[in-house]
C-alpha cells in the first residue's frame, strides 16, 4: 500500500468482514394428492419440488395466486363441493424476501347421482304386461332394471326426465340401479323403493263334451272352470309368540269356519300351512282371541294383515286391514 503521505509496504487490517450470500426460494413444481374426488370426500394436497433457498414459507390460496389465503404449510386438506383450483407458492424468510410464482392444481369434484323413486306395483293376468316407472333420471347415467336382485338386462339411458320400463310380465320385485358412465362418481347407486308385480293365472272354462241331440230336444250343459298354471308356494311366516311366560299372546284365530290355536306362548303354532277358501266379492269375519299364562292383565293391541302380493312380509300398501 502506498501513496502520498503514507509509508510504503504491506499492512494487515485489524478487523475482518464475512459476507453471506442468501439463496432465493424457488417455486414448487408439482403437487401430490388425489385431484379427482367424489362429492363429500376430502383430499390432502402436498407441495413438492423447488427449493426453500435460505429459508421460506409456503402460501396456499383459493381464489387466485395471492388472493384467498388458506395456509402457510406445505400440506393442506380440502373438501370442495365443486371443482376448484388451488394455488401454492413460496415466500422467502431470509434477507431475500423473494416471492415465487404459484403452482396451480385443480381438484375435480364428481357429483353423486340423484336418488329417484321406483313405482309400478301391479297385479296382472298371465299373458298381460305392465310397466315400471322411475320418477326422474340424469343425463350421463344408465338405469338398469333388476328382478329379485338379479339384472334383467334392461338398461335405459338417462334423459333428464322420468323413465318407463315397458312390457313387464314376470312376477317378482323390481328395483332400479343407476350405473355411472361419465362425469359422476364411479359406482352403482340404488334408487328408492321397488315395484312388486303379481301375475295371476287365467281361468280355463269348458262347457263339457260335445253332444248331439234331436231337433226339439234340450240338454243341460255343466260348465267347469279351473285356474291355469301353478300358483306360487305360500311364503313362510313366523308364529305369534310372546316374549315372556307372563305375556299375553294370540290364543285363537277363526276365519270362514276354520279355527287355529296355540295352547300357550311356549308352544305357539305356525299355521301358515292351513288353507282357507275365500271368494272375491264375499264378506268374511275374522275373530282373534288372546290368552296369557296367568300373568298380570293389561290392555292388548292386535293388528290384522293380509299379504296381498305374497312376498312374505306385511310392509306393502294396504296390507294392514284391521286394528
Amino acid at each position: 500500500m502506498s501513496g502520498a503521505g503514507f509509508c510504503s509496504g504491506t499492512f494487515t487490517l485489524s478487523n475482518s468482514a464475512t459476507i453471506t450470500l442468501d439463496q432465493p426460494a424457488t417455486a414448487p413444481t408439482s403437487v401430490s394428492g388425489a385431484t379427482t374426488i367424489c362429492l363429500g370426500q376430502s383430499t390432502t394436497l402436498t407441495a413438492q419440488g423447488g427449493s426453500d433457498g435460505s429459508g421460506a414459507l409456503f402460501q396456499w390460496y383459493l381464489s387466485s395466486c395471492g388472493a384467498g389465503f388458506l395456509s402457510n404449510t406445505n400440506q393442506i386438506t380440502v373438501s370442495p363441493t365443486t371443482t376448484t383450483t388451488y394455488y401454492v407458492r413460496r415466500v422467502g424468510t431470509s434477507t431475500c424476501t423473494q416471492t415465487t410464482s404459484c403452482f396451480a392444481v385443480t381438484v375435480v369434484v364428481q357429483p353423486i347421482p340423484t336418488t329417484y323413486t321406483v313405482t309400478g306395483t301391479a297385479s296382472i293376468c298371465d299373458g298381460q304386461a305392465t310397466s315400471i316407472s322411475l320418477s326422474g333420471s340424469q343425463v350421463g347415467l344408465n338405469y338398469e332394471l333388476f328382478l329379485n336382485g338379479s339384472s334383467t338386462g334392461i338398461s335405459i339411458a338417462g334423459t333428464g326426465s322420468s323413465l318407463v320400463f315397458p312390457n313387464i310380465s314376470t312376477q317378482g320385485t323390481y328395483t332400479v340401479e343407476a350405473n355411472v358412465s361419465s362425469n359422476y362418481c364411479p359406482g352403482s347407486y340404488s334408487m328408492t323403493g321397488s315395484a312388486t308385480i303379481t301375475v295371476n293365472p287365467v281361468p280355463t272354462v269348458t262347457a263339457g263334451n260335445d253332444t248331439t241331440i234331436c231337433d226339439g230336444e234340450s240338454i243341460q250343459l255343466n260348465a267347469t272352470a279351473s285356474l291355469g298354471g301353478t300358483p306360487a308356494a305360500a311364503p313362510s311366516y313366523s308364529g305369534s309368540c310372546a316374549n315372556s311366560s307372563m305375556d299375553t299372546y294370540i290364543g285363537n284365530v277363526s276365519l270362514n269356519g276354520v279355527s287355529t290355536s296355540s295352547t300357550n306362548d311356549a308352544f305357539c303354532t305356525d299355521n301358515t300351512s292351513i288353507i282357507i277358501d275365500q271368494f272375491i266379492g264375499s264378506t268374511y269375519t275374522i275373530s282373534v282371541t288372546t290368552a296369557d299364562n296367568n300373568g298380570t292383565s293389561y290392555n292388548s293391541g292386535i293388528n290384522a294383515y293380509i299379504d296381498w302380493n305374497r312376498d312374505g312380509d306385511f310392509n306393502d300398501l294396504n296390507e294392514k286391514v284391521g286394528t
